[in-house]
């Protein structure tokens, strides 16, 4: 009978010592990766889950480091996973070379912007100076801007931006010149940029549109061509 007790008692003890070290191990947060801690939630003492819901610390891993770009709805159109890119940083003068890794599926409502992820790659011993920065020497959090080799447009009808009537939100038109007369045409717009509109309908290659102050025109107002012309010698000032 006191063995019986004896092994009962020492069943309860190693239940208790079982008890005691997982508790022990679960006061050690490892993560998979090696990398650099950018960010503490929790002290010592504090009371946790184990879950997403009670984060710790948050670690950046420093051996594969991507590169995170704001990018507008029209941009994010022309934007593809794989896609080259160059990653210049604004503190430093390190240029790195990337690759497109995720585009977003949807824009953030509150600015109309997504975020594209760009995996960051060190630069080969063959790259030109401006891609000469390492992996290594990059501080992690830093700012920077990101140009994307994006695919070609290929055959796209485009303006000038001058031809546009009144405020693309408002509706994307043009003066269209025919016969002597503007005629106002809607049109449908795809990218654009600071000088040049990309339109996607409403068009035709060889229609003529007119530029700059177009709002004082309407449907049948008599108009006259101006051919191009030299540009004046720099004396003259600049062309009108």
């Amino acid at each position: 009978a006191k063995a019986d007790a004896a092994a009962a008692e020492l069943t309860a003890q190693e239940s208790g010592v079982n008890l005691a070290s997982g508790t022990l191990e679960r006061t050690e947060v490892r993560a998979p990766f090696d990398g650099v801690v950018t960010q503490v939630w929790r002290g010592a003492g504090a009371v946790v889950d184990g879950t997403g819901a009670t984060p710790i610390v948050e670690v950046a891993a420093d051996s594969a480091l991507e590169f995170l770009a704001d990018a507008t709805e029209r941009e994010l159109d022309l934007i593809a996973v794989g896609e080259s890119a160059d990653v210049e940083l604004s503190a430093t003068s390190h240029a790195l070379g990337g690759s497109v890794l995720i585009v977003p599926p949807s824009v953030d409502p509150k600015d109309g912007l997504g975020t594209v992820r760009i995996l960051l790659s060190a630069p080969s011993a063959g790259d030109a100076p401006k891609t000469s920065g390492a992996l290594e020497d990059v501080r992690i959090g830093a700012f920077g801007h990101a140009r994307i080799h994006a695919k070609s447009l290929g055959d796209a009808l485009s303006i000038p931006r001058a031809a546009l009537r009144g405020a693309i939100l408002d509706g994307a038109e043009v003066a269209l010149c025919r016969d002597g007369k503007a005629a106002i045409r809607k049109i449908a717009v795809g990218y654009r940029d600071a000088e040049r509109v990309e339109v996607t309908s409403g068009l035709a290659d060889g229609d003529r549109v007119a530029i700059g102050d177009l709002l004082g025109l309407s449907d049948g107002t008599a108009i006259s061509e101006v051919a191009p012309s030299a540009a004046p010698p720099a004396s003259e000032g600049p062309e009108p």
